[in-house]
């Protein structure tokens, strides 16, 4: 995804930010680095490519930033546009609080459990997360957000379609899945207006 000058220089400082940390509080593991743009930062940006319209956005379980730091990085070139940043370790959230600030991020971090995090953040357009749960529990966590008619931009990996299954047996949704840029393996799921079985 092409970017301005000063929003790869600042990915770029996400990218030392990501090494760094890793050593101490692991972030990943470490046979993803060697190719951190295209599986961690290329892999994010991707988002945006399905981001129709609306510019705000929560990141659910947020880690080690993905996708969230590196699209509130792209975000800061858009008047308006912001993510929210939910994760509940200490650790991690001291991460993030430094890479939002060194990165000028158009970020906030909110240090608590994804299940009260409706109370701060109560209205957005897109719920992301990452490698954080199978997709039936990821609706259930995202369910505040996606009954208030935001959209979920998921990645899943080679297991998605017995996810899918699944959480078809529990919910009926709006569905379309997109193949990955990155990874022929994996794909981007968009998914509105969940509803219980």
């Amino acid at each position: 995804m092409a970017v301005s000058r000063e929003t790869e220089a600042y990915l770029t400082q996400y990218e030392t930010l990501f090494r760094t940390w890793n050593a101490r509080i692991n972030l990943a593991s470490s046979a993803t680095l060697s190719d951190f743009r295209a599986r961690h930062i290329e892999d994010s940006l991707q988002l945006l490519h399905l981001a129709k319209a609306g510019r705000q956005w929560i990141d659910l379980g947020s880690g080690g930033g993905l996708p969230g730091i590196p699209l509130g990085i792209a975000l800061a070139e858009q008047d308006g546009a912001h993510i929210h940043l939910v994760e509940s370790n200490r650790k991690k959230t001291a991460f993030l609080l430094s890479c939002v600030a060194q990165c000028r991020a158009a970020a906030s971090v909110h240090p608590v459990r994804i299940e009260v995090a409706s109370e701060q953040v109560t209205k957005v357009d897109y719920v992301t997360a990452r490698a954080l749960a199978p997709l039936t529990d990821l609706l259930s966590l995202a369910e505040p957000w996606l009954s208030n008619g935001a959209v979920g931009l998921f990645h899943k990996g080679r297991s998605h379609e017995g996810e899918i299954a699944d959480a078809k047996s529990r919910y009926s949704f709006e569905m379309t899945v997109h193949q990955s840029l990155i990874d022929q393996e994996s794909v981007i799921l968009r998914i509105q207006n969940p509803v219980r079985l």
